[in-house]
């Protein structure tokens, strides 16, 4: 028979014993006794990261020997409007002399087991939120790494070792190839935080490495301890396995990653931070989502940065480049876009023509107009340098 309008007196019944359980500070083992006592399921509770956190006793299992999710009868989210906290799974007995309704079970036992998780993430993230405000000052250069503040952080669970490789990444999340609007992805962070946090925790402590992260401006941010007979390849390996995880349990999320400067003895925070933002906004503007820069290929970029610093290196730039930004606006053509591509092929004018779909003669028109309008010589390599760096720092400047 099917539990319905009649036994919502055992259901309020039962939803009272919960809350009184919460009350008395019961474990969540009890709360599977309490509902297989009134029920005859077999109950377990787990996390997002599947790990067990209460069970029937007589079912006599191990954390690592729950069946696997499709193994339940019944799987309902343990959740809020903000959060995914868990699962809460169900196994009818041999017999089946009743059958639950999923939605009746949700109502009546969801909320109670909720407050379990709310008072533990309640704890987790008043810590997180002190390590997030010591991280994030030392990553800001606000406050100097003395031997007080290692202290105060390794009480947190931070500063576990001496030697950090920075990584920053944007997550970006998408309907089909659509993605959604900086509003909504901030939303679906709030919510999944934690269990993102959760699984970076566990991939670190499947690798045997200390980690600290932190959410701050829509950019997380990871320190990943980094050993001499470590390489970059390492880090790699990290991030396949938590993008694969994520994808995993999220679906259709998108990645971009910076990876700071391999470290040579104890971590700067702050610069180590600086060097992975660098790769990472380098890595994102350039290419968008599904890709990965270390510092070292962000070099150049960096280099471009400190000159656009620079207001007369600037208009020096801009000077340089007025005539032919003037000739396009005026002729519609595209001279600028002519020299770039010219550059990338390595001056080669065949495969130039053959990329813009030019015959050979148009373009070398294109590349004398060009000499003629900025007065150098594309036969001179330090004066293609010259125009090529102008065009990357006043380009970049207006943008």
């Amino acid at each position: 028979m099917s539990i319905a309008i009649e036994n919502d007196a055992m259901f309020h019944e039962l939803q009272n014993k919960l809350f009184a359980a919460y009350l008395d500070f019961e474990s969540l083992d009890r709360v599977c006794e309490i509902m297989s006592e009134h029920l005859g399921y077999d109950f377990a509770i787990v996390d997002t990261l599947y790990e067990e956190l209460g069970r029937t006793k007589r079912r006599k299992l191990h954390a690592d020997e729950l069946p696997p999710l499709n193994a339940y009868k019944l799987l309902i989210n343990i959740e809020t409007e903000v959060a995914l906290y868990g699962f809460l799974l169900a196994n009818p007995p041999e017999r089946l002399d009743i059958e639950i309704e999923s939605s009746l079970l949700r109502q009546c036992v969801i909320m109670p087991i909720v407050l379990w998780f709310d008072r533990l993430t309640t704890i987790q993230a008043s810590n997180q939120r002190f390590r997030d405000n010591m991280l994030w000052s030392l990553i800001n250069d606000e406050q100097p790494f003395t031997d007080t503040i290692k202290a105060e952080g390794q009480a947190l669970g931070l500063f576990q070792t001496d030697s950090y490789i920075c990584i920053t990444g944007r997550i970006g999340i998408f309907d089909g190839e659509v993605q959604r609007s900086k509003t909504d992805e901030r939303q679906w962070f709030i919510k999944s935080l934690l269990t993102i946090q959760n699984h970076t925790q566990k991939i670190a402590d499947k690798i045997s490495r200390h980690i600290m992260f932190t959410y701050q401006q829509d950019i997380y941010i990871i320190f990943l301890e980094y050993r001499q007979s470590d390489t970059e390849q390492f880090v790699y390996f990290f991030l396949n396995a938590l993008e694969s995880k994520l994808k995993h349990i999220f679906g259709n999320v998108k990645f971009a990653w910076g990876i700071g400067e391999i470290p040579n003895g104890p971590t700067d925070f702050h610069c180590s931070y600086i060097n992975s933002r660098l790769a990472l906004d380098t890595c994102y503007s350039e290419n968008g989502f599904g890709h990965r820069y270390s510092y070292k290929d962000a070099r150049l970029f960096q280099m471009i940065y400190v000159l656009r610093q620079h207001p007369n290196i600037v208009a020096m730039s801009e000077r340089a480049l007025v005539s032919l930004m003037e000739y396009d606006r005026k002729k519609n053509s595209s001279l600028l876009d002519t020299f770039r591509c010219y550059v990338q092929n390595n001056q080669n004018t065949a495969k130039t023509a053959q990329m813009l779909y030019l015959h050979r003669q148009t373009l070398l028109y294109r590349l004398k107009k060009i000499e003629a309008l900025t007065g150098i010589s594309l036969s001179n390599h330090e004066e293609v340098l010259f125009l090529e760096v102008c065009i990357k720092i006043y380009c970049d400047a207006c943008c």
